[in-house]
């Protein structure tokens, strides 16, 4: 069942509490095992997408530098630039833009060629055959901001590609009027997938504004439109947004995911809603923007955690994502700013509140010291787990779902990308 906020007095950060976890978040984020320092190493200058805690389920966990992730890092390390003047953040800019120029696709396959591959699988040596939509975004969107910073032509020239991809191929139109992107296209199977998601709409409509903005001209502004026009039409009428729309069978999966609801409000690009309702000074986006955040707070539970999943009938998983809370914080941050309303306010101390709580303070074989668990509360896999996890693919197809099993013993790199701007912010605005 949904929960309803109560009421109370808010408590006042503890600044060194704050700070001190900022700082432990950066140095997880810039030191092995989740950056990849050695320069005789194909993976050098990326980051890997998880940390796993226990011994890996299949073969598609192994260790992998994530492409997306990486595009992640130079985003943050360029705000990291900024905010203390340090030329080490910007080098490691440098070096996660060289290899996410490295992962792209720039073979005979006109389907593929400037997309990017989805992860670099390290053991095997190899890239994942596929290449997905918001991945190339957000990378496009890293090397624009990159060459802004530093003036290397081989970031544009790479951003220059991605665009056409993410515009041509890509693309699928819906009407006259409206589209969407295709999630994404496998290259050994030379197939692509049959599901559009709203939020990869509204995210990769604002790296295509910055483009357009870098290159001084409206190229991309009717593609932009057009995918706003669909994905906007999907929200729902108490501001959540379903997981996507599946093109085999017709329709949308109803089930409500806060992760990717939440990355219409924030994703270490920017605030896409609300970002381009600036660019295209179009109210309505602002309007959604404030639907959805306000929505995150409604179910937003009493310790300032958000729960995974929402399902029609009401009902909502028993554990809370990381990546979720550190999304709603910066998107909350962001409109207190803007609005100085007193709910976004008391939703970001309790967000704020609750990731310092659960971020790790050591490293041992249970935790990363920076680092966040993937769910809470992240439970021991035991003996059923252990059976469910071999049968999962057969049991979801009578109707039991283990949703948690995907999350479990594992630590995302993204959290802690989030939370180190969530927490900047905080402290910067001083709540």
């Amino acid at each position: 069942m949904y929960c309803h906020l109560t009421e109370r007095p808010s408590i006042l950060l503890n600044k060194e509490e704050l700070k001190s976890s900022r700082d432990l978040a950066i140095r997880c984020l810039t030191s092995p095992p989740i950056y990849n320092n050695d320069s005789s190493s194909p993976a050098f200058g990326g980051f890997d997408g998880i940390h796993y805690l226990t011994k890996l389920r299949s073969r598609y966990e192994k260790p992998f530098v994530y492409t997306e992730i990486t595009g992640y890092s130079v985003l943050i390390y360029l705000k990291l630039w900024r905010w203390k003047r340090d030329q080490m953040f910007l080098e490691l800019a440098r070096r996660a833009g060289d290899w996410i120029v490295k992962a792209q696709y720039l073979g005979s396959n006109k389907k593929a060629f400037g997309g990017f591959f989805d992860r670099y699988y390290k053991d095997a040596g190899e890239f994942y055959p596929y290449l997905y939509i918001y991945s190339g975004a957000v990378c496009c969107a890293a090397l624009i901001k990159l060459y802004e910073s530093t003036k290397g032509s081989k970031y544009l020239e790479s951003a220059m590609k991605a665009g056409d991809w993410l515009t041509g191929v890509m693309w699928h139109p819906l009407s006259k009027d409206k589209g969407a992107f295709k999630e994404y296209y496998h290259l050994a199977k030379d197939r692509f997938s049959v599901r559009l998601y709203p939020y990869e709409a509204i995210c990769t409509a604002l790296t295509l504004m910055l483009l357009d903005g870098l290159l001084k001209d409206e190229r991309h502004r009717t593609t932009v439109e057009k995918a706003l026009s669909w994905a906007l039409t999907t929200q729902n009428d108490n501001g959540g947004f379903p997981m996507y729309y599946d093109l085999t069978k017709g329709k949308y999966n109803p089930i409500l995911y806060t992760h990717f609801i939440a990355y219409t409000l924030y994703n270490l690009v920017g605030y896409p809603l609300l970002d381009l309702s600036e660019r295209l000074n179009n109210v309505n986006y602002m309007e959604k923007a404030v639907k959805c955040a306000e929505w995150l707070i409604k179910n937003q539970d009493d310790d300032g955690g958000l729960f995974t999943f929402y399902y029609p009938s009401g009902r909502h998983t028993w554990h809370k994502q990381s990546p979720t809370v550190a999304q709603a914080l910066c998107a909350w941050l962001k409109l207190y700013e803007k609005t100085r309303q007193e709910k976004y306010r008391k939703a970001a101390v309790k967000a704020t509140q609750w990731l310092i709580k659960n971020q790790h303070k050591v490293t041992d074989k249970n935790h990363l010291a920076g680092g966040f668990y993937w769910i809470y509360p992240n439970k021991e896999m035991g003996f059923a787990d252990k059976i469910w996890s071999v049968t999962d693919r057969f049991t979801r197809k009578l109707g039991f779902e283990h949703s948690h099993l995907q999350f479990l013993d594992k630590i995302p790199t993204w959290t802690t990308q989030f939370a180190i701007e969530a927490l900047y912010n905080a402290e910067k605005r001083r709540l």
